[in-house]
């Protein structure tokens, strides 16, 4: 069932997409004056990607996105919830924020273990300090296996980095022959990312 706010919420989204993060703000923080707890949960993502993404109009803020994002996860626990918060925290940059990143990713696995959880422990482990490449290249794996390009693409990337050209070279053939057939099975959701 779609939220009430929905065209809404996919205006302010395409804002954002143009670089102007106001609206997502704006419509934000209405959501969270309202007395339903699922506006108010419409409202923190809101308010958490705009500051997370910011734009022309408006600078990036991660304190007041990872602030945001918390509030989410306590509303409404959600993997994409978590998946956010751990996103936000790990573009901290700081080894503590990657550090809860792992936690936020743990949580989000716990709940509900999808493509979206395996690219962002991919993310994880290949930023990580030292990087765990292995580790990133089987999340990459498993995000792939559910039909994810971004999944294909940084396995394919891993292997080359890691030396082993013939892996790469075998993914690259599998997506570029299945590619069509995978967007046509699943559509838009073959695009995600972390």
């Amino acid at each position: 069932m779609r939220s009430p706010n929905h065209k809404r919420l996919l205006s302010a989204f395409e804002s954002l997409e143009k670089g102007f993060a106001k609206d997502a703000l704006d419509l934000g923080s209405e959501l969270l004056k309202s007395q339903s707890l699922g506006d108010q949960a419409e409202g923190h993502m809101c308010c958490g990607t705009a500051y997370e993404q910011g734009g022309d109009d408006l600078a990036i803020d991660l304190d007041k996105a990872i602030h945001s994002y918390r509030l989410l996860t306590l509303m409404a626990p959600s993997s994409i919830a978590y998946c956010y918060l751990a996103r936000a925290c790990m573009k901290t940059g700081s080894a503590s924020g990657h550090e809860e990143a792992f936690r936020y990713l743990t949580e989000a696995e716990r709940l509900d273990p999808t493509a979206v959880v395996h690219l962002g422990f991919a993310t994880y482990y290949r930023g990580k300090k030292p990087a765990d490449l292995p580790l990133a290249r089987s999340h990459y794996l498993k995000a792939a296996i559910d039909g994810r390009f971004k999944g294909m693409f940084g396995y394919s990337e891993l292997s080359r980095e890691m030396g082993q050209r013939y892996r790469a070279f075998v993914a690259d053939a599998i997506r570029i022959s299945t590619g069509w057939l995978i967007a046509l099975l699943i559509g838009q959701r073959a695009m995600e990312d972390f």
